[in-house]
């Protein structure tokens, strides 16, 4: 993350702050929540702070102390004097006074939902979640184990089909993640998976199991299908966000290149290509 776009983020976070706690204080300078979440948001913006355990706060808040302590030793040397320091300070500057700007030219972009539903009936196609189905499977090491099974399953249908394969696989299948649950992998669209096992898996009818081991690197599995799921269409207010924030995109992007080219008619520009190495 660049370090204007931390700037940034952190006046966001400033703009919505609420009453905050002190945490820690170094040498008399308080270290409050928000510090920690503003710290967090520039280094591992991926982590919710209201998420971590309280051991992964306190690591944390000692991460902070630390550079609290690093900055004191740096006013100290009278870093902010240095020519250096003003430097990058003016390019900070220059890059955070465009960002707000380019942020407010955004915000001037407006989406009606006549727009917004012209385009999701235009593109019902990307809002249409594709066939998926639920399965499970039992893996094993070898062809020959893999068989076996399907032998003392491929007689039986129905309920007592499934709670066999269930059991079977709770008590042999080498897959840690789904032994548990009788096998369960949830739902999955055709390439969600590996192409053999999702080949296989799309080739069975619910209700019933693969009646050859199908081969993938982590060994042969059995595969039970559950239930096979139509495609579905996402319904327009829970895709409008998205659209809107999409159109919004498009409307920008034409905006700052049609303005761009306004400025630069008007501008007096003089490009050295001698210059240029």
């Amino acid at each position: 993350m660049n370090i204007f776009l931390k700037l940034f983020l952190f006046l966001a976070l400033l703009a919505s702050a609420k009453a905050d706690v002190v945490l820690a204080k170094v040498n008399g300078v308080n270290i409050t929540e928000n510090n920690v979440k503003e710290f967090l948001i520039t280094t591992n913006p991926s982590l919710d702070y209201s998420k971590l355990s309280k051991q992964q706060k306190i690591e944390v808040l000692q991460k902070m102390i630390q550079k609290e302590l690093f900055l004191q030793v740096a006013r100290k040397d009278k870093i902010e004097r240095s020519a250096e320091f003003l430097k990058q300070l003016e390019i900070l500057k220059r890059e955070l006074m465009l960002n707000v700007w380019l942020k407010k030219q955004m915000n001037y972009m407006i989406v009606s939902d006549g727009d917004a539903k012209q385009f999701y009936n235009k593109n019902i196609k990307s809002f249409t979640e594709p066939t998926r189905i639920r399965a499970r499977h039992i893996l094993v090491r070898t062809q020959d184990e893999a068989r076996n099974i399907i032998l003392a399953l491929k007689k039986l249908n129905g309920k007592i089909l499934k709670d066999t394969f269930m059991a079977i696989a709770q008590n042999h299948s080498i897959d840690i993640n789904s032994r548990e649950s009788g096998g369960d992998l949830g739902e999955f669209s055709k390439d969600g998976m590996s192409a053999d096992f999702s080949n296989a898996a799309w080739n069975l009818k619910a209700g019933t199991i693969s009646l050859t081991p199908i081969r993938t690197r982590q060994g042969y599995h059995v595969i039970y299908v559950d239930e096979r799921i139509a495609p579905k269409v996402i319904p327009f207010d829970k895709a409008k966000p998205e659209i809107v924030a999409l159109i919004k995109q498009q409307q920008f992007q034409k905006y700052i290149s049609q303005l761009s080219g306004e400025l630069g008619k008007k501008a007096k520009i003089e490009v050295i290509p001698s210059s240029i190495r």
